[in-house]
C-alpha cells in the first residue's frame, strides 16, 4: 500500500480560502475544473514541460506521447504548480493554450492558477478527452510518498511515534523539523526530508501527517 507523507496548516480560514479558490476555479472551467482543449495542444505543453524541475526543486511530471508508437496513449501532466515555473516557460505554455481550441478560456484558467497559487494539469489520454484542469491544492508541494513499510520504517529512524496497526498519524511540524535535523542521515530520504520542510516552512505548516 502507498502512502503519502503531508504537511498541512492549522487555519480557521483554510476552509473559505479553499471554498474561494475552488468558486474562482470553476467561474472559468464550470466542469469540474476542466476546459476541453485540442490534443496536440496538450502534447506540445508536455514536451516543454518534459524533464523540468519547478523552483521549489520538484520535477514536473510530464509524459509527452510517443510518436513511434502505433497505439499511443496520449500525452499527460500530472497536477504541478506553474506559479513555480520560470516566466519564459510560463509564457510559453500560455501562448500554446492561447493557441488552440477554447484557447482564450484555457490561458485564463492557467493565469489564474498561478495568481492563486495552485496546481494545473493536462492531459489528451486515451482514459479522457483532451482537457486542461485547475487543481485546488498548493502550488508550493513538496510530499514523500513511499509504501506503508518504508514509510514506517522512516518515521522511526527518524525517532517519530507511529503505530502501523493504526496507519494514520500526525507530528507538529517543529518535531519533525527537529527530528529530520537530528536523524535525517540515517534514512534513505535526507535530501528530500529536507526539502520537505523547507516547503513546510515557507507554507506555514503547522504539522504534518501520513496517510
Amino acid at each position: 500500500m502507498s502512502m503519502n507523507l503531508i504537511f498541512s496548516r492549522d487555519d480557521l480560514n483554510t476552509e473559505a480560502r479553499d471554498a474561494s479558490n475552488w468558486a474562482a476555479i470553476t467561474a472559468i472551467a464550470p466542469e469540474h475544473g476542466k476546459i476541453g482543449i485540442d490534443a496536440d495542444i496538450v502534447d506540445s505543453i508536455a514536451r516543454v514541460l518534459d524533464g523540468v524541475t519547478l523552483l521549489n526543486g520538484e520535477p514536473v511530471a510530464a509524459y509527452p506521447c510517443d510518436e513511434d508508437e502505433e497505439y499511443s496513449q496520449g500525452s499527460f501532466v500530472a497536477a504541478f504548480g506553474p506559479s513555480l515555473l520560470p516566466t519564459i516557460l510560463q509564457d510559453q505554455i500560455r501562448d500554446r493554450l492561447a493557441r488552440g481550441e477554447n484557447g482564450a478560456q484555457a490561458a485564463r484558467l492557467f493565469d489564474l492558477v498561478i495568481r492563486l497559487g495552485l496546481q494545473f494539469s493536462l492531459a489528451s489520454t486515451n482514459d479522457s478527452k483532451p482537457h486542461v484542469k485547475g487543481v485546488n491544492w498548493r502550488a508550493d508541494d513538496v510530499s514523500i510518498n513511499r509504501c506503508s513499510g518504508a514509510m514506517f520504517g522512516m518515521l522511526r529512524e527518524l525517532g517519530i511515534p507511529c503505530d502501523p496497526q493504526r496507519g494514520t498519524g500526525e507530528v507538529e511540524i517543529d518535531a519533525l523539523a527537529k527530528a529530520v535535523t537530528e536523524n535525517g542521515w540515517r534514512t534513505d530520504l535526507p535530501e528530500q526530508l529536507d526539502a520537505f520542510i523547507a516547503a513546510a516552512r515557507r507554507n506555514s505548516a503547522t504539522s504534518a501527517y501520513w496517510c
